[in-house]
Parts: structure tokens; C-alpha cells; sequence
């Protein structure tokens, strides 16, 4: 981050910034770019994903607001999305809990905050994105492989016989 005047913090936020994340959690980050520094941040977010990355793509729905976030899969097929903003001039919002991994702890500050977003709140968002054409397929068949992969696993543990 050092590196780049135009990052000023990585903080996680998701399944790992909630101590849930599992062998199939995807990696959210979140990157909060300098005051009036989005359109240069923006232009490197490529440097961002890993060099071998499966597939990548970009979520930015409004090119007016100083927010948007990189995707990709690792060749481990691990989603990473980095979310990008300019937290005052975007009107970002944050959601307990979160940590900043890289950067001053006050940055932070710069985002409204929100309580933490429960699970069906979030799939409901999820779902009206996926109907409004704004989740491309890879992202789309990657959720449902992970979902698939978690009804498995949870099937597989309702039959392992009782430890005696």
C-alpha cells in the first residue's frame, strides 16, 4: 500500500472479517482509495488480482461514483472481489465487523457504518443483482458450486454414525 499514494488502507470484511469463513468462503477485501484519488486507483486495479488468475471481471454500475469492485478466481478457484471508493465522496458504507489488515485503523472513519448485514439480507441483494443482468455467469455458476459444495458436506456430516 505504501507503494501506491493512492491506497491508503486494505481492510477485510465477509466471512473472514466474521471469523466464519470455510474451505469454500470466497475473499472480500476492501481497498478505501485517497480522497480524490479513485479514477488513478481504478486504472491499476488490474496489479490487484493474482498473475495466473482463472478469469476476472469488474463490478461498477455507476462510472459516476467513486466506487467498484475486481473479481477473479485464483487457480486454487478461490473468488476474490476487491472492493475500490473514495468512502466520503462515494457515500460508502461499512459493515461491522471488518479490519483493517494494511493501513491506519482510522480510515476506517471515513465510511457510514452499518450493523452487521444478515445472511438473507444479503442473498436477497445478491438475487436482484442476478436479475437485473449484473453478476455474470462465471459468478454466478461459482455461488452455486459453493452452495452445492456446502449441502454436501453438511449431508455427509448428518450421516457419519455418532462418536462414541
Amino acid at each position: 500500500m505504501a507503494a501506491d499514494d493512492a491506497l491508503d488502507a486494505l481492510l477485510v470484511v465477509g466471512s473472514f472479517a466474521k471469523n466464519r469463513a470455510d474451505e469454500a468462503s470466497d475473499l472480500d477485501l476492501m481497498i478505501a482509495v485517497a480522497e480524490g484519488r479513485f479514477d488513478d486507483a481504478w486504472e491499476q486495479r488490474t496489479a490487484l488480482q493474482t498473475p495466473d488468475a482463472l478469469v476476472a471481471w469488474d463490478f461498477r454500475p455507476d462510472s459516476e461514483r467513486p466506487l467498484g469492485s475486481r473479481k477473479f478466481l485464483t487457480r486454487d478457484v478461490v473468488k476474490v472481489e476487491i472492493g475500490m471508493s473514495d468512502a466520503r465522496a462515494a457515500g460508502a458504507r461499512l459493515a461491522e465487523p471488518f479490519f483493517v489488515l494494511v493501513g491506519d485503523d482510522e480510515v476506517a472513519d471515513r465510511y457510514e457504518r452499518l450493523e452487521p448485514i444478515p445472511d438473507d439480507v444479503l442473498e436477497e441483494y445478491a438475487q436482484k443483482l442476478r436479475e437485473e443482468g449484473l453478476v455474470p455467469e462465471v459468478e454466478m455458476r461459482y455461488g452455486n458450486l459453493m452452495r452445492a459444495i456446502r449441502t454436501m458436506r453438511a449431508e455427509a456430516e448428518e450421516r457419519k454414525p455418532p462418536q462414541v
